[in-house]
């Protein structure tokens, strides 16, 4: 059986290998040159480069205006900027790419379309990470104001909702335990 994507692409496959092995793929594998904004490998990773792009926002913020509000956890944008009556919103996005693109939520999107002239997008690109999970480096562009209507957006999921009353239901398959613990799915292909 040939997996057209890869074995990587086979549901609860499980990559085990050390991490001197993962070093030594790192250099020899070759690896293309990053242009826009991709899926990060590890929760870890992306923590540590989306917290070193807030840190440096947050500095940069601080010089400018009386009052910076770290509102990320519960708005649809990262730092809430004021001097007085006047309002910044900025969305802050970190990545290891060369920054030509960033991944955008949809109620990112739908935030910067209904406040335009008040929003400003802070990039950290070519953003290091080091073995020890530290970030650093890399380059900082901002828009402001950033007018999203002035971006390209591409679609890159979607959210398909199903008709369940058109689906043909049948058992998913039986995990199954190897001698080295990890579980196995068999699925059996009939022709």
């Amino acid at each position: 059986m040939t997996v057209p994507r890869g074995i990587r692409a086979l549901p609860n496959y499980v990559l085990r290998a050390s991490e001197d092995v993962l070093a030594v793929e790192s250099v020899v594998r070759p690896s293309a040159r990053l242009t826009g904004q991709k899926f990060a490998s590890t929760p870890e990773y992306r923590q540590a480069v989306e917290a070193y792009a807030m840190r440096l926002a947050h500095e940069h913020y601080s010089r400018l205006w009386t009052e910076v509000i770290d509102v990320s956890k519960k708005e649809s944008f990262d730092l809430l900027c004021r001097n007085g009556d006047i309002e910044l919103r900025v969305e802050v996005k970190g990545t290891a790419s060369a920054g030509e693109s960033v991944l955008l939520s949809r109620n990112e999107v739908r935030h910067a379309q209904e406040h335009p002239g008040h929003v400003a997008l802070f990039v950290v690109s070519g953003v290091k990470v080091d073995a020890a999970g530290v970030a650093g480096g890399g380059v900082i562009a901002r828009f402001e104001p950033w007018n999203i209507d002035d971006t390209r957006l591409d679609a890159i999921a979607y959210e398909c909702h199903l008709n369940r009353t058109a689906a043909v239901f049948q058992p998913a398959a039986e995990p199954f335990a190897q001698p080295d613990g990890i579980l196995r799915f068999a699925q059996v292909l009939t022709g």
